[in-house]
């Protein structure tokens, strides 16, 4: 959040200076908007696969857990039972 702000207040201020209508080129706002959209979806995808990361540290004690819980009903699913 803290980079998406700075990225965005630095765009604002870099466009108040070369805004088309205050005499600035087209050209440059063009590469300026385009810079910030870029910015803006890597630090989104970075936010993303940070997210994944921390799910994926997760998973295996899930996983784990499930696991052992899944091991006796999978069983009396498959028409096999423990209990014999």
């Amino acid at each position: 959040m803290h980079n998406e702000r700075k990225i965005k207040n630095a765009y604002k201020k870099a466009m108040f200076a070369n805004h088309p209508d205050k005499g600035g080129s087209k050209f440059i706002a063009l590469k300026l908007s385009e810079a910030r959209d870029y910015l803006l979806t890597t630090l989104d995808s970075s936010k993303n696969k940070e997210q994944e990361g921390r799910k994926e540290e997760e998973k295996p004690a899930d996983a784990k857990k499930e696991g052992e819980k899944g091991d006796a009903k999978g069983d009396a699913k498959k028409g096999g039972s423990k209990r014999r």
